[in-house]
């Protein structure tokens, strides 16, 4: 770990436990704390979830070609440890695995892994920690999200941590570790000649941070997220890219039955190689529900691609962390042609209908398009073109408290003229079945 990532979090920990009034407000004394030096009996609960899923793959727009099909399971069992009222811990493993991979006497360990084990402290009500590993979704998951779609699912490793000061406003920050890259045998492998690029930076471990400002009464968020990562040339450690994303998300009721979600963010970073990095995101949606039970949503996800002109910019938006899945369609397809980083601009429309109180069905309809120009003479189209093609996705879904289960549809159209060729349109479907307890 190096100097400056522990220095930063040493003072996460000091403003969390040493400066106590700074970041809880309770006091030495613990006033106004409900009874901040009582404890409870350790409480133990263990809850989990069990999930199947079918599903058929095979997007080569070729229907002569026929689709592969497999089969996905993910067993999650946690236990809450509750020390007393202000402490505890979470501990969760998770059974992540295609069926048929591995026969039972050959059972493969790299299947049954830790998803989240953490602590956390709560001294008073203004004022939480949590260090460990750790799901994390900020705001809609359109940056940072735990990707509950995926068999895996994402964690973050780290402290995270929140304060309140008022009814009206209160912080979230935290420092997360995204690898760590310490030679575990320094005193054996130092390398003085400076030939190893890791061992001899000492800013190789790449870290995120962030800091979100939550007004309630605004129904609105600020934020600021730091990506810090080490880059690696020919086996040698050539520059370090340091990403800034900053901007504001709302998710505010306009009337009693129409509301809006919507997020702008800005990136700002450099690249020792010379280029600077830049880029912007805009995601919006305006949904209304009808008295029959019915909402209907309009939107817009756009996000800026690298104009290949500015050879000393990089314009492309880097999306983080964010739920592909749930934004950019079902069938999670590669929105980004021949890897040109031209950026994307997605417009969708969708639906959803509560047949009863178990079943609901619904749809979205979403048209892709890159920002930049794909060359044509690249693609073998011949054609500079922007439409990437369109995807019509469908759903209905059971739930009850104990379980829940979700089929659903999809189909992707390309664009002929910029893909060229005659492709066909791909289709894909899948179902889940979730059991909770």
């Amino acid at each position: 770990m190096n100097s400056r990532k522990l220095f930063v979090l040493f003072m996460v920990m000091l403003m969390t436990f040493g400066a106590y009034d700074v970041l809880a407000g309770c006091g030495s004394s613990c006033a106004g704390c409900g009874g901040c030096g009582d404890e409870t009996e350790t409480d133990l609960s263990v809850s989990g979830s069990f999930r199947y899923r079918f599903n058929t793959e095979g997007f080569d727009f070729n229907s002569d070609t026929p689709l592969s099909w497999y089969t996905e399971s993910r067993a999650r069992v946690g236990v809450k440890a509750k020390a007393n009222d202000k402490a505890g811990a979470f501990f969760q493993m998770q059974d992540s695995r295609f069926i048929g991979s591995n026969m039972s006497q050959n059972f493969n360990t790299m299947d049954l892994q830790t998803h989240q084990a953490y602590l956390w402290y709560k001294p008073c009500e203004k004022g939480w920690l949590k260090a460990g590993i750790m799901e994390v979704t900020l705001h809609n998951g359109r940056l940072i999200s735990a990707v509950p779609w995926d068999n895996t699912g994402r964690t973050f490793e780290g402290l995270m941590f929140g304060r309140s000061f008022n009814e009206n406003a209160s912080i979230t920050a935290f420092a997360f570790q995204i690898d760590e890259l310490f030679d575990f045998n320094p005193s054996v492998d130092w390398d003085p000649a400076g030939t190893d690029p890791w061992q001899n930076d000492p800013q190789a471990d790449p870290m995120f941070y962030g800091l979100n400002l939550n007004l309630a009464e605004q129904d609105l968020d600020f934020f600021v997220y730091l990506m810090k990562m080490p880059a690696i040339g020919d086996g040698v450690l050539t520059d370090d890219i340091s990403l800034m994303t900053f901007g504001a998300y709302t998710n505010r009721e306009i009337t009693t039955d129409v509301w809006f979600d919507g997020m702008f963010a800005m990136q700002s970073g450099t690249h020792d190689m010379g280029e600077d990095l830049s880029g912007m995101m805009f995601n919006g949606k305006v949904a209304k529900k009808f008295s029959s039970g019915l909402k209907l949503a309009a939107g817009v996800d756009y996000t800026t691609g690298d104009d290949t002109t500015t050879a000393d910019e990089y314009e492309n938006f880097d999306n983080l962390f964010m739920d592909y899945h749930r934004y950019w369609g079902a069938m999670d397809m590669n929105l980004n042609p021949m890897g040109m980083d031209a950026g994307l601009m997605d417009l969708f429309v969708m639906g959803k209908y509560p047949i009863n109180s178990f079943w609901t069905a619904g749809g979205v309809f979403h048209k892709f398009a890159t920002v930049e120009d794909i060359d044509g003479a690249f693609t073998g189209s011949g054609n500079d073109e922007t439409s990437i093609g369109s995807e019509v996705d469908l759903f209905i879904v059971y739930k009850a408290p104990d379980f829940s289960w979700k089929t659903g549809y999809s189909m992707f159209s390309l664009n002929k003229d910029m893909y060229g060729g005659d492709p066909d349109s791909q289709g894909w479907w899948s179902s889940t079945a979730t059991v909770y307890w």
